[in-house]
């Protein structure tokens, strides 16, 4: 609930070493002036902060629309949710104009104001550095899926061998954890490119057996590898329309 700007700056500075995300709000008019550089919005930008993301909001100290915000996107599955377009309960749009929208949102913040009568929306839904949020949790999402299923594996077994066999079971519970990820949203499909080509979403990366040094499987860690192509969202839609004069004589 604080809005003391140093506070908020140390907030974000703690949480950038954790594994965590800090979502805050200010109503701090120097963030309006792109002149300025010294707000807080500007402040966290400037250091690459990728675990901190800020609304601008003129009743940031009394409506709290970063709880709302948070609120309103926490209960959706890491890898199914962006941050972007969405609607906050109790919460008073902001009224600024489409250049102070710009300002802010170039300085790294995100705003929540009006669009139309009667349609509030949050946007873009990014970090001070510039990432998107939803891709922000899904790595860390996706992390924690990985790390928790290749424990319990070698948790339910006497003993996982250092061999082609063994190396498939661990292989083979990466694959289940980054379909997982493909399932909640978060990793992209295989696809077919322009040529009809299959382009996978994932791909894994694993020595042989016999490839692996003496001295590395006495140290019994084995090394994988992973590629992934994020599923992304889509937040506008430009269409285009040709017109053709017809032209009677």
């Amino acid at each position: 609930v604080e809005r003391t700007k140093q506070v908020q700056l140390d907030a974000a500075e703690w949480t950038e070493t954790q594994e965590r995300l800090f979502i805050t709000a200010t109503d701090e008019a120097d963030v309006l002036n792109a002149s300025l550089s010294t707000d807080l919005i500007s402040v966290l930008k400037n250091t690459r902060y990728y675990r901190t993301a800020v609304l601008y909001h003129s009743n940031a100290a009394t409506e709290y629309p970063d709880a709302a915000w948070a609120g309103r996107v926490f209960t959706i599955q890491p890898g199914a949710e962006t941050w972007a377009l969405k609607g906050l309960a109790s919460v008073t749009p902001s009224p600024i104009t489409a250049t102070q929208r710009n300002t802010v949102i170039t300085k790294g913040g995100n705003t929540f104001e009006f669009y139309q009568a009667q349609i509030a929306l949050t946007n873009p839904g990014k970090v001070a550095a510039g990432e998107w949020i939803d891709v922000i949790r899904f790595r860390d999402w996706l992390k924690d899926v990985i790390q928790t299923n290749m424990v319990q594996m070698m948790i339910n077994r006497d003993k996982v061998p250092y061999t082609d066999p063994g190396i498939q079971l661990c292989v083979s519970n990466l694959r289940k954890s980054l379909q997982e990820g493909v399932n909640v949203g978060g990793i992209a499909p295989d696809e077919l490119d322009a040529d009809g080509n299959t382009v996978p979403g994932f791909q894994i990366t694993y020595p042989r057996s016999l490839d692996v040094p003496a001295s590395v499987k006495a140290s019994r860690v084995l090394s994988l590898g992973f590629t992934a192509r994020l599923a992304g969202a889509i937040h506008v839609e430009i269409g285009r329309a040709s017109c053709r004069e017809r032209v009677s004589s």
